[in-house]
């Protein structure tokens, strides 16, 4: 382990802290022979008696999965190996037996009895997957020890080493890296009960392992308790139907190769072996994200590459075809460059959940090797091309081009316009004559561009109309009787400007206004030079016409509409 470490441990059902046990030594001489002995079924009766307890958590579901082996095998030593191995699992209601028998192993498959041929090396590696029997104590060190006086039974506590773990990642979980992902040991310690005369009663190991699948990790904790029965020779019961096993065939055909050219991408973290088998021998590995050259693919799942001048394999399901999105952290804040779209993925694809506006930060939470940049928007995880982004935050320009706003109108001046906020406008541009038309008070739009006040106002729409009854009399006799009105003097024309909002069409010349003094009216437009498309539903507009009645509501000819 390097290092000592305080930690709290829990074995054979007792707490024990590391600051109140004796300091770290190595096996004693007598318990390393009756550790490796027992472990690798080389006692003295010449046989195995034992039975497996092992339970798995996901740190991630909590979901506990027990399975139990009740495995026993006689004749080690001499030429007739036999064994049994019971299998049940609290996420398998049935019991599976299997035998072996002057070489052949039987076992049930699909409800029928199968039997194959089997060496003995082969069966000892099946008995070795169920119990670790090669974990021998050249892997592990003692922690401290405990001696019952009642018993005379002695408790050792062992953990594997810094040096060793990785060979126990190979040892025992391989399977998983070519089943479930890429699995790695994180933790491993046990202990184990010897008794008076040397031989081990018990051994239970505990270890955390995380196996990530598609940038997807997951922690388990699994425990393997295996209690040895020292109860006298063992005695392997065999059935008495083994000649109803059928010989199985082949398991799978042949495995055949195919050449194939092609640029490969490792989805995660993968060894790279010298035979596409799990027993080649590894000699590199790449990184998820990784590129490397293929040059053919075998039936049974593995891709052959060219690895640092020569052959090697990989496991084809952590492989891709296409560049996988490798993301890593990153923290701090950036800022926009321009107002940039923030998406659900890291592809110009995906869906837009928001905006950053220019100038603007947001917080980063990592990169990926695709040229996007993960944030966090709204506490909701979003992607930023991250060209648009820069750690510096940009000198936003004050300067606003047609810019819109509208507000009332606090005081007017040959050529410029202040609304009641407090901003001014020259109107020198938009051919806005703003004494005789804009008054204080109205209501009005402003198109305007510029970086401060005064701005240039681009164009000017006054909201608020005004009913004006100009005399087109002699001004002689106004100034003869100023007291004499348009409603006094009949035979005078008048010009009304009124505004209001269309309301209807005939889509040729006739427009219905709902005007803002209250009055619907009809207007015949053809004389304004005004197109129709123009005046649609819903337009608001300015008409301006010379009457002799100002109560006219029909059959009005627009002279001017705005």
């Amino acid at each position: 382990m390097g290092k000592k470490r305080w930690a709290i441990l829990l074995t054979a059902g007792i707490w024990c802290t590391m600051s109140a046990m004796p300091a770290q030594a190595d096996f004693a001489p007598e318990v390393e022979k009756a550790y490796n002995t027992a472990v690798q079924g080389q006692d003295i009766l010449d046989g195995l008696n034992c039975r497996v307890t092992e339970t798995t958590v996901s740190t991630k579901t909590n979901v506990a999965s027990v399975k139990r082996i009740d495995l026993k095998v006689s004749g080690i030593t001499q030429e007739n190996l036999e064994g049994r191995i019971s299998i049940s699992s609290n996420d398998v209601d049935v019991t599976s037996d299997t035998y072996y028998t002057d070489g052949w192993y039987y076992y049930t498959l699909d409800g029928k009895k199968m039997k194959q041929q089997q060496s003995r090396d082969e069966y000892w590696r099946m008995v070795n997957s169920q119990i670790y029997l090669d974990m021998n104590s050249s892997y592990l060190q003692t922690l401290y020890s405990m001696k019952d006086d009642v018993t005379g039974n002695t408790n050792y506590v062992f953990s594997a080493t810094d040096d060793t773990i990785g060979d126990y990642n190979e040892k025992l979980l391989d399977h998983l890296t070519a089943q479930e992902g890429n699995a790695t040991v994180n933790t491993l310690q046990g202990s184990m009960i010897v008794d008076r005369d040397g031989h081990v009663i018990s051994r239970e190991i505990t270890m955390s392992y995380t196996v990530e699948n598609n940038g997807s990790k997951e922690t388990f904790v699994k425990v393997s308790r295996t209690d040895y029965s020292q109860n006298g020779e063992v005695t392997v019961r065999m059935p008495a139907d083994l000649s109803s096993y059928q010989e199985a065939q082949a398991a799978k055909p042949a495995v055949t190769f195919t050449e194939k050219s092609a640029t490969l991408y490792a989805t995660a973290g993968i060894n790279v072996r010298s035979a596409g088998s799990l027993d080649g021998t590894i000699i590199g590995g790449y990184q998820a994200g990784d590129g490397m050259t293929e040059t053919g693919y075998t039936s049974d799942g593995w891709i052959q590459i060219q690895y640092e001048g020569q052959t090697g394999y990989v496991w084809g399901e952590f492989t891709s075809h296409t560049r996988p999105v490798i993301t890593t952290g990153a923290s701090g804040t950036m800022y926009a460059a321009v107002n940039v779209n923030i998406r659900e993925d890291a592809n110009a694809q995906s869906g837009i959940i928001g905006v950053l506006y220019k100038g603007s930060g947001i917080e980063i939470t990592g990169k990926t090797n695709t040229g996007w940049t993960r944030v966090n928007y709204k506490n909701a995880v979003g992607y930023i091309y991250s060209d648009y982004l820069s750690w510096s935050e940009p000198v936003v320009s004050s300067y606003v081009e047609n810019a819109s706003i509208t507000g009332t109108v606090a005081g007017t001046a040959l050529g410029s316009i202040t609304l009641a906020n407090g901003m001014s406008f020259d109107t020198a541009y938009t051919a806005w004559d703003i004494i005789d038309s804009v008054r204080a008070g109205d209501e009005i739009t402003i198109v305007y561009s510029g970086a401060a006040s005064p701005y240039t106002a681009n164009k000017v729409t006054d909201r608020t109309s005004h009913v004006e009854a100009v005399l087109h009399n002699n001004d002689e006799e106004y100034a003869e009787d100023p007291d004499i009105t348009a409603a006094e003097d009949e035979n005078e024309e008048i010009t009304m400007v009124v505004s209001g909002v269309v309301t209807a069409t005939d889509g040729w010349n006739y427009v219905r206004m709902s005007c803002d003094d209250g009055i619907v009216r009809n207007f015949e437009i053809s004389a304004a030079e005004r197109d129709i498309a123009e005046l649609q539903n819903g337009v608001y507009a300015t008409v301006t016409w010379t009457t002799a009645d100002p109560d006219q509501t029909v059959n009005i000819i627009a002279e001017v509409i705005e």
